[in-house]
C-alpha cells in the first residue's frame, strides 16, 4: 500500500529533496495577459477603440499551446512523488507502479549518478560544474502486465536544486507512447525541453521532431526566459504552409518582448516557401495590450501600417528580430 509522505511528518533531507526534484513540473512560458497585470496591481486602462495587437495574441496563444499541450505533461510527476518510494537506495528512487487509468499505471525511476560533469541545457544557461547529476524517467504500461511491457513516456538528466527553484535539466517527451495510453493526446513524435530557473529567473527551450497531429501540425521551436522581475522574452519558430499559393512551406518567427507593465513588442520575419525574399513587420502594444505602433515590409489589409515607433516606448524602441 503507497502511504503518503504528508503521513510521515519528517522533514527531508537535501539528500531526499534533490530526488524529489529530479524530475521537472510547474515549468510554464509565462506571457503577461490582463487578468496577470491586473492580479499584480497594476491598471489596465484600455481605450474607446481598442486595436487588438494581433503579434500579441498569436504570442499569447503560442505559449498557451506550449504549457498546455507540452509542458503540463510533465505535472504528473506531483501524483506520484507524494507516496513513499516503493524502491530507495543510496541513489535510486522509484515511485510506483500506481494506477492512473483504467488504461495505464505509472512509475517515475530517479538514479543519480555520481560523475564529476559541467552541463549548460538551455542555449543561455551558465554552465554548472557538478560532482553528480540525476536521470529521471517516467514509464507506463497496461495494468496487470509485466516489467517488460513498460514503455518511457519522458525522460531525461538534471541538475535538481534543494532551493525552492527546480535546477536545470533536459528531457524528451514521446507522444507515440503518451498517445497508446491515452488517445485523446492526439500527437506523435518528439519534443525536446531544456530548462533552468536558477538564479531566480526561468530559462525554457522547446524543440518539436515531426509531430504530425494535434495543436502542432509543423516542426516549432520556442525559446522563453523571464527576468524575475515581470520581464520576459519569448522567440518561436513554426515551419508550415502559411502562403496557400503553393504547398512549399514557410519559416515562421516571431520575437516578442515585454515589460512588467505588459507593455511590449513583437518583430516577425517570414521566409522561404512563397515568401520571395523576407517579410518582416513589427507591432507594439500597449499595458492594456492594444496595437499602438505596426511596421509591415509587404502591407496587407490586415497589416496596415500604424502609428509611430515613439509610441513603443523608450525600452522597446528597437527591434530585435528572431536570431538577433
Amino acid at each position: 500500500m503507497a502511504v503518503p509522505l504528508a503521513a510521515c511528518n519528517a522533514p527531508f533531507s537535501n539528500d531526499e529533496i534533490l530526488f524529489l526534484k529530479a524530475a521537472p513540473r510547474g515549468l510554464r512560458i509565462e506571457v503577461p495577459d490582463e487578468q496577470g497585470v491586473q492580479h499584480q496591481g497594476l491598471r489596465v486602462a484600455q481605450s474607446d477603440e481598442r486595436t487588438p495587437a494581433r503579434f500579441y495574441q498569436d504570442t499569447l496563444r503560442s505559449a498557451q499551446e506550449a504549457n498546455d499541450g507540452i509542458l503540463s505533461l510533465l505535472d504528473m510527476v506531483d501524483a506520484l512523488v507524494v507516496l513513499e518510494p516503493s524502491v530507495r537506495e543510496d541513489d535510486k528512487r522509484v515511485w510506483g507502479p500506481l494506477p492512473a487509468s483504467e488504461a495505464a499505471e505509472l512509475a517515475l525511476v530517479v538514479t543519480r549518478v555520481r560523475t564529476a560533469t559541467v552541463v549548460q541545457f538551455t542555449s543561455t544557461s551558465t554552465p554548472a560544474e557538478a560532482d553528480q547529476y540525476f536521470e529521471f524517467y517516467m514509464a507506463a504500461r497496461p495494468p496487470g502486465t509485466g516489467d517488460d511491457a513498460w514503455v518511457v513516456l519522458f525522460g531525461g538528466t538534471s541538475l535538481p536544486q534543494t532551493s525552492n527553484r527546480q535546477g536545470t535539466g533536459v528531457l524528451a517527451v514521446d507522444f507515440d507512447n503518451f498517445h497508446r495510453f491515452d488517445p485523446t493526446i492526439d500527437a506523435a513524435g518528439l519534443v525536446y525541453v531544456a530548462y533552468d530557473t536558477r538564479f531566480e529567473q526561468t530559462a525554457i527551450d522547446l524543440a518539436i521532431d515531426v509531430v504530425r497531429q494535434g495543436p502542432f501540425m509543423a516542426k516549432a521551436a520556442w525559446a522563453y526566459r523571464d527576468d524575475g522581475e515581470g520581464g520576459g522574452r519569448f522567440v518561436y519558430y513554426l515551419i508550415e504552409d502559411l502562403v496557400p499559393t503553393t504547398p512549399a512551406e514557410e519559416i515562421l518567427g516571431i520575437a516578442a518582448r515585454w515589460l512588467p507593465t505588459g507593455r511590449g513588442r513583437a518583430d516577425v520575419v517570414v521566409t522561404e516557401g512563397d515568401v520571395p525574399t523576407f517579410y518582416l513587420a513589427s507591432e507594439c502594444w500597449n499595458d492594456a495590450f492594444e496595437r499602438v505602433y505596426l511596421a509591415s515590409s509587404i502591407p496587407t489589409p490586415d497589416f496596415t501600417p500604424s502609428g509611430e515607433v515613439s509610441a513603443c516606448g523608450p525600452d522597446l524602441l528597437s527591434p530585435q528580430f528572431p536570431d538577433d
